[in-house]
């Protein structure tokens, strides 16, 4: 106790020295935990595509070839996706990230920046976060449902079956009905039910096109069954029509492919060159690790900061220590005189590495929790906590090592006669 009390009183004394190397080592531990934690994403992303897909043979639609939907007709849209659904040698699992506006008087999931509302026949329909999934892929990929009526792809015109998030298991039951507005082909707006017929067990998660960075948490969804059939009357209303061309065009190609036939891949390929729509498939492990590529690029440069910032803090740090136990040395000789060891000294400063590091890692800590509160990737959880205080404690034992094995190599007559 008598030699914390003396590193505490030592850190007073240097006050300034101690306020600049934790502000260094808080910076440091925060770029730190940024490259821990989306490392850990990144993994999880990854370990979630190859156990949900873990049969090589999926194939994803590249995406980097950008279409205007503007100069696609709506008809070709359709002849491809009546290609793709007559063809039996094609699987098609389709889903797409949407919205809908619900008569849910708070849709979960939405932020200030997403919250939006329609009006209509004197009714507020607020909008909520929703996803369209075919029942191929609910039949064959599946989702973790919890409590399930087996109906959700009997649609029929007086409702529209839906399955509901975990977060909104307390909120609805089975068969309960819930208003929703869309927007009909003449561009009026107009309302329908959705019926409640299941739910989704908690954490169950989703991902369209392969891709890592659209892998999502369905806990504040709502599932919504594909209804694709071509239109039997032509679409008038612009807006309209651009709603149907983005649903058409997303069923084709933010979904997963599986071909029975190589040569059902290079068919599909010719004719949407054929009616020119030129879709470039690619095999899903090919994407994943175009998306692991990325994600590590885009990791690289706080990876080298933080490598920047920790190395500049522990070679200022080192220094600074080595000059305090120089100015220090009539202190050390005193306390040495009236029956201190060399041991006590090592432990005094020790404990001052210990007590900066200390301190360092519970100002992170809270800074983490401030800055990261909204960041699903960042936000502060225990195993990155853990991983961030253990990166601490074998820098701060790093940090001992060279003052510890200074002063233990000195002798007491050295340091008495200051011969070093």
């Amino acid at each position: 106790m008598i030699n914390f009390k003396f590193a505490i009183r030592s850190l007073v004394d240097k006050s300034f020295f101690t306020v600049l190397t934790i502000l260094q080592l808080v910076i440091s531990l925060i770029l730190i935990y940024k490259v821990i934690g989306n490392e850990v994403n990144l993994q999880e992303n990854i370990n979630t595509l190859n156990s949900k897909f873990s049969n090589n043979n999926y194939y994803v639609v590249n995406n980097e070839k950008y279409l205007e939907l503007e100069d696609i007709d709506i008809d070709k849209l359709y002849d491809l996706k009546e290609y793709i659904d007559r063809n039996k040698d094609i699987s098609l699992y389709a889903l797409s990230e949407t919205s809908i506006f619900a008569d849910i008087e708070k849709p979960l999931g939405i932020n200030e920046h997403q919250k939006d509302y329609v009006f209509v026949n004197n009714k507020i329909f607020n909008r909520a976060k929703a996803y369209y999934i075919s029942e191929k892929y609910l039949s064959d990929i599946g989702l973790e449902i919890i409590e399930y009526d087996d109906t959700f792809s009997k649609s029929n015109e007086d409702y529209m079956p839906i399955l509901l998030g975990y977060n909104y298991y307390n909120v609805f039951n089975l068969n309960d009905l819930i208003e929703y507005s869309y927007v009909d082909y003449d561009g009026d707006v107009t309302t329908k039910n959705m019926i409640v017929t299941g739910f989704i067990n908690k954490n169950s998660n989703i991902a369209e096109n392969g891709s890592g960075e659209n892998i999502r948490v369905l806990d504040d969804y709502i599932i919504l069954p594909y209804e694709l059939n071509r239109p039997l009357i032509s679409i008038t209303d612009e807006n309209s029509l651009m709603i149907q061309k983005l649903k058409v065009f997303n069923y084709i190609t933010m979904g997963y492919y599986f071909f029975e036939k190589e040569s059902s891949l290079t068919d599909l390929i010719d004719f949407s060159s054929k009616i020119g729509i030129d879709l470039d498939i690619i095999k899903l492990d090919k994407n994943i690790n175009k998306y692991n590529k990325e994600f590590n690029a885009y990791l690289f440069p706080f990876k080298l900061m933080s490598i920047i910032m920790i190395t500049f803090t522990i070679l200022s740090f080192i220094m600074v220590l080595s000059s305090m136990i120089i100015r220090n040395i009539k202190e050390y000789i005193i306390n040495l005189l009236v029956g201190a060891t060399i041991k006590d000294i090592i432990i005094r400063i020790f404990y001052e590495i210990i007590v900066i590091f200390t301190i360092s890692i519970i100002l992170t800590i809270i800074f983490i929790k401030i800055i990261y509160k909204d960041n699903p990737i960042l936000i502060l959880n225990t195993n990155n906590s853990i991983k961030l205080v253990l990166i601490s404690f074998c820098l701060s034992i790093l940090v001992s090592l060279f003052p510890i094995i200074k002063i233990k190599s000195l002798t007491i007559n050295e340091i008495l006669r200051r011969n070093y």
